[in-house]
C-alpha cells in the first residue's frame, strides 16, 4: 500500500490506515521499520471501526469523493497493480 499511496496524486487521492486493535507501540515499530508514511487513525476506543463494519484486517475501503462506499476488499491485495490502479484512477476521476 505505501507504494501505491506514493505513485496516486496526493491532491485527489488519500489513504488513511486505522490502527483498531493493535498495540501502538508495535504498529509505530512497523511503520518506522517499513517506511511506510501512510496517515494512521488510533482508533483503539473503537469508534470508527463499526461506522464500517470492520471485521477483520487487513481490511480496505474504497470510498469516492461524495462519501460513497464504492469497494471493500478483505485480506491482502496487489495495490500497485495495473487493475488496482485503474479502477482507484476511474473514482479519482470522476
Amino acid at each position: 500500500m505505501q507504494r501505491l499511496y506514493a505513485m496516486l496524486p496526493k491532491d485527489k487521492f488519500k489513504m488513511l490506515a486505522i490502527l483498531n486493535s493493535d498495540d501502538p507501540a508495535m504498529a509505530d515499530t512497523f511503520l518506522r521499520q517499513f517506511n511506510i508514511t501512510i496517515p494512521v487513525l488510533d482508533d483503539q476506543k473503537n469508534k470508527v471501526g463499526p461506522k464500517y463494519g470492520l471485521t477483520g484486517l487487513p481490511e480496505t475501503f474504497i470510498i469516492d469523493k461524495t462519501g460513497v462506499l464504492r469497494k471493500k476488499f478483505i485480506g491482502a491485495a496487489p495495490w500497485d497493480s495495473p487493475e488496482i490502479i485503474k479502477m482507484l484512477m476511474k473514482y479519482i476521476n470522476q
